[in-house]
């Protein structure tokens, strides 16, 4: 239940917000939850250390860029 209810209240406040850090930091915790959640998924199924390590890397540089173009969409900075 709380988890549909932060997949839907997520665009209204990006929407609504007119403070810049506050939407800031609301991104940044959107993606944080993002990459949290696909670590664990890469720690079930990826066995190779090497790969894992790799593999969320390039995942948390992509996570930031994504985060950099949406704040950079909303006018943040």
């Amino acid at each position: 239940m709380m988890t549909k209810v932060t997949f839907y209240m997520i665009p209204t406040l990006l929407l609504v917000s007119k403070n810049s850090i506050s939407t800031s930091l609301l991104i940044a915790s959107v993606y944080h939850q993002v990459y949290m959640f696909h670590k664990e998924i890469l720690l079930d199924y990826v066995h190779h250390d090497i790969t894992r390590k790799w593999a969320l890397i390039y995942f948390k540089l992509l996570l930031l860029v994504m985060a950099k173009d949406t704040m950079v969409y909303f006018d943040l900075f």
